[in-house]
């Protein structure tokens, strides 16, 4: 007999939660889409620091006019924005946000520094139906990279 009154209890139960447990494994893999971004961006930022630092090196060893060499991180630039396009799934690199320039000391070119500044695309339906929940860190960033400049301890010497 009391077995009959609870017949539909475990639907009822099921329904109330399944709603909270979709989000929290959807949650879960917006969270990994959101690092590997992050991560994607990170590894750019120090491969275009390690190229535009070897290839400035190749092209003008003296280090003494950074002009010429700014042309030379340019082309790695251009060559790295065009993969985070390709990559990124839930943030875009912002208008000028990624540079690569020169550190400049004692009139030579010390460091390469590398900056990338994302934010979270607005596109997408759920993030836009969350992105108030989420911290402003989050949804925007800056990434910055700084790499000795190949060549240089070889000339202090």
């Amino acid at each position: 007999m009391w077995k009959n009154n609870e017949r539909g209890q475990d639907v009822i139960e099921f329904a109330l939660v399944m709603p909270f447990l979709l989000m929290f494994l959807f949650g879960i893999a917006y969270i990994g889409f959101l690092f590997s971004d992050y991560l994607t961006l990170n590894n750019l930022a120090r491969s275009s620091a390690r190229e535009a630092s070897i290839t400035a090196q190749q092209s003008y060893g003296d280090g003494k006019n950074a002009v010429p060499i700014q042309a030379a991180y340019d082309q790695v630039r251009n060559k790295y924005v065009q993969q985070a396009e390709k990559s990124q799934h839930m943030y875009e690199i912002t208008d000028g946000g990624y540079t690569i320039q020169p550190v400049m000391e004692g009139g030579q070119v010390h460091d390469v520094r590398v900056t990338i500044t994302a934010r979270m695309k607005d596109d997408n339906s759920a993030i836009y139906a969350i992105k108030n929940f989420i911290p402003e860190s989050v949804r925007k960033f800056q990434i910055q990279y700084q790499m000795l400049q190949e060549g240089y301890l070889q000339q202090e010497q």
